[in-house]
């Protein structure tokens, strides 16, 4: 994971399944608090994109810094 501080945008590579607009990430690492997201930007080369399948590079805007090694998770508020 790469990312672009002056436009706040993470560059992920998506390993496992596919990623769309409205999906929560979690994103944490050794210097990264656990942080939370909703997906409300994203990008494939260069180009505004809804949704994403495995094995691709996007770009996606995040309201917080991430760093190279944080790891990304999908994230699911378990119901009550």
């Amino acid at each position: 994971m790469n990312f672009y501080n002056k436009n706040k945008v993470a560059a992920i590579h998506i390993r496992n399944q596919g990623v769309k607009i409205g999906d929560s990430i979690a994103i944490y690492g050794k210097s990264t608090p656990l942080s939370i997201a909703e997906v409300k930007e994203m990008q494939i080369a260069g180009k505004a994109a809804a949704f994403t399948e495995k094995g691709k590079q996007v770009g996606i805007k995040l309201p917080f810094k991430v760093r190279r090694n944080d790891k990304v998770f999908f994230y699911k508020q378990k119901d009550s």
